[in-house]
């Protein structure tokens, strides 16, 4: 931690009240002066301004801090000047732990490596706070850093725990309200794993290729380690937890090899079931079981498959859909309406289910490639390639379109069951929270492991 201090040893017993300052320029924050032992507050103020100025070029620099008599200064920042914060105490110890505590409570920063603090030498004379002016930048979004590209994403019932899986291999669980790490699930290491969690919350699943691994929530403990014969991804489990669904990869030692809909227990991992339908592999972006879990759809991205509905105890294909390349779909109004994107396009469309009669589309004004409902079926998220995230009633009537969005790119979004939040993970690892009311990013600090 690289730190500038500035303190005054000198001692003069009939010596007048001291006066002290700070300035910072407001919008790197890294450029900032310190002003001491001076006589009157004009004169520091003066000097702290100064030696700002120095640093901050041809930007401008304010008066923050100023005070009088025996007391100390503190300021936090980290060196890519996103956020600060600064405090004036009766001692340094004081004034430094004040200063730390606005810094890490708008900053996404593990630490702050750059601190500075002044003390005026007398120890004589009243103590004064002259100017403290208030830190009107707002808290920084939450923001949880995972290692690596955020490959799986999942939400507590409750909305208060964030589930990640990272590219590294780490499957992790987060307090959403303070952004805190609550543990690392151990006893595996999956790297790109996907996650799904049960609908009650108490099981988290893992999965990539053949391996299957399932942990306690509560507990951290692993209940299953599993290797299945046959590759399944596409996970989700049914809703009354009792049945985890899956898309099989062909057995390709048969001819002709077709994919399966896998059925796996939830207390081992193992697939007890699996039903065989007429479909190339390499084209399910998605599986998507209906309300009733009678039947199940795939969506391809091959345009001569499309998105297709198929009978989940025969495998027998019921009827195509949509005759396009489909990234996603999400049913809304209790299973009545189904809504697509299509592979090419800036419009996300819907259809009654199950007819497939067309009831319109809604522009997003993006590039759309995912939708997801929340827990009440009336509302619709989509994200767009740039990261755009879109909110839409079931009729396609937009509540808003982000804009602050982050550098890295998101890869997915998961909306919370209390339809207060949507958490999105990206590709630079990390995970954050938007309002499902405004599509604002959710204020808090940085995640400390």
């Amino acid at each position: 931690m690289a730190a500038v201090c500035s303190a005054s040893h000198a001692q003069a017993g009939n010596q007048a009240t001291e006066f002290a300052a700070l300035a910072i320029e407001g919008q790197k924050k890294t450029a900032f002066g310190w002003a001491y032992d001076h006589p009157t507050q004009a004169a520091a103020e003066a000097e702290a301004l100064s030696q700002c100025k120095t640093h901050a070029g041809k930007r401008s620099c304010e008066v923050v801090l100023a005070w009088s008599g025996p007391m100390c200064g503190s300021y936090y920042t980290h060196k890519k000047g996103l956020v600060n914060g600064w405090a004036i105490a009766r001692n340094k110890a004081a004034a430094e732990g004040n200063a730390m505590n606005e810094f890490y409570r708008r900053g996404p920063f593990e630490f702050a490596d750059i601190t500075a603090y002044a003390c005026n030498s007398t120890q004589r004379g009243p103590a004064k706070v002259l100017v403290n002016k208030p830190n009107t930048e707002p808290p920084a979004p939450l923001v949880l850093q995972n290692d690596g590209w955020v490959t799986g994403l999942q939400l507590s019932p409750d909305s208060k725990t964030a589930y990640t899986a990272d590219r590294a291999g780490n499957i992790r669980a987060w307090d959403v309200a303070t952004g805190k790490q609550i543990r690392t699930f151990q006893g595996k290491t999956i790297s790109r794993a996907d996650l799904a969690l049960s609908p009650d919350g108490k099981r988290l699943v893992a999965f990539q290729e053949k391996t299957v691994a399932i942990w306690d929530t509560g507990s951290g403990r692993m209940i299953a380690d599993a290797s299945n014969a046959r590759w399944v991804d596409r996970m989700t489990f049914s809703r009354d937890g009792k049945t985890i669904f899956g898309i099989g990869q062909p057995d390709f030692s048969r001819s002709p090899a077709w994919p399966v809909l896998a059925e796996l227990d939830p207390a081992t991992g193992k697939i007890r079931k699996e039903t065989e339908f007429e479909l190339p592999s390499s084209a399910i972006a998605q599986l998507l079981m209906t309300h009733d879990e009678a039947q199940f759809l795939t969506m391809s991205s091959n345009p001569n498959m499309g998105l297709n509905l198929w009978d989940r105890a025969s495998g027998k294909k019921i009827q195509v859909l949509a005759q396009t390349e489909v990234r996603s779909a999400a049913f809304v109004n209790n299973g009545k309406t189904l809504i697509y994107v299509p592979q090419k396009g800036q419009s996300v469309r819907a259809i009654a289910f199950p007819s497939g009669e067309s009831t319109g589309s809604f522009p997003t004004g993006g590039s759309p490639y995912q939708v997801v409902s929340d827990s009440s079926g009336k509302h619709v998220y989509s994200l767009d390639v740039g990261s755009e995230i879109g909110k839409w009633d079931a009729d396609g009537e937009k509540t808003f379109r982000t804009s602050d969005m982050p550098k890295g790119r998101i890869s997915m979004i998961v909306p919370a069951a209390n339809g207060k939040l949507i958490a999105s993970g990206a590709e630079d690892g990390t995970v954050r929270f938007w309002s499902a009311t405004t599509g604002a990013p959710l204020p808090g600090a940085q995640a400390k492991r």
